[in-house]
């Protein structure tokens, strides 16, 4: 039963990947930082996979890395290293805002507390070594992706992504594993095994998704790229403004500080500040 949940469940979050893509970067950074959030969540719990004890966060901790990608291919290396530093901080504020919750005395009538100290009280040690791992095998799938794009020139997608995920994922249970279990478990490297195997079979049923996503792009006709994903807003030097293609029936407002004011009509066509 949990097999079949378990394809179920990586069908759905890389259909969300997919339909993220589709609507533009913005949803893929939500994306990221929700996939983070709900990887540290649901690290606790241990389930029993083709006979294996694995935790049942991996399927999230694929869809955040792969929408990191998505975002460095299509958006360039500004909105992935935005992601990483968003998807940190809605991780680093969950942590503290769930131990503070514990902290909140329960009314007399009140019969959930006592289920949020089973789900939330080990979480200190799991979940902080669950960030600070996350956000390093982030970084380290945001530079070994970037080399590997500009090594295939662009080319050769699926393999640039199961690459860089394969490879950052075995530094990610690794690093976990010893971090947030060491001293838990009976042996840390049969859960090392247990647990990779499991992320390559996830990594392997997404590469459908990642050789649909081009296509769905294209078909779609839309880029990716939003407003300042190209320059820094806040950099006041750059007085310079770039074209937007903007979709029909849509009115964008010029920032301040561009040499431009006024607002920008768009009609399905590249268009400049009046």
């Amino acid at each position: 039963m949990n097999e079949l949940l378990f394809f179920i469940h990586i069908i759905l979050v890389m259909g969300a990947v997919l339909g993220a893509l589709l609507i533009g970067a913005e949803a893929l950074i939500v994306l990221v930082s929700l996939s983070a959030i709900l990887a540290n969540l649901f690290v606790v719990k241990q389930i029993t996979l083709f006979g294996l004890e694995v935790t049942a966060s991996d399927a999230y901790v694929i869809a955040g890395m792969l929408s990191l990608n998505l975002l460095q291919e299509y958006g360039g290396k500004a909105l992935a290293r935005k992601a990483i530093w968003i998807s940190l901080g809605a991780s680093l504020l969950y942590l503290i805002v769930s131990q503070l919750h514990l902290l909140l005395v329960p009314s007399a009538g009140d019969f959930a507390h006592q289920h949020f100290t089973v789900l939330m009280s080990p979480m200190p040690r799991i979940i902080l070594a669950s960030v600070v791992v996350y956000f390093i095998a982030q970084r380290f799938d945001y530079l070994l992706y970037g080399g590997l794009k500009r090594l295939f020139s662009g080319n050769h997608l699926v393999i640039r992504n199961l690459i860089s995920l394969l490879t950052s994922q075995a530094l990610d249970t690794v690093l976990f594993s010893f971090a947030g279990l060491y001293g838990l478990v009976a042996s840390i490297w049969d859960v090392i095994l247990f647990s990779y195997f499991i992320k390559c079979l996830v990594i392997v049923s997404a590469v459908p998704f990642i050789a649909l996503s081009r296509k769905l792009l294209k078909r779609s006709g839309r880029d990716l790229v939003f407003y300042g994903a190209s320059q820094d807003l806040f950099d006041r030097s750059n007085t310079s403004i770039q074209p937007l293609r903007l979709r029909r029936g849509f009115v964008a407002q010029a920032p301040k500080g561009y040499g431009g004011h006024g607002r920008m009509k768009g009609n399905d066509e590249t268009v400049r500040p009046e």
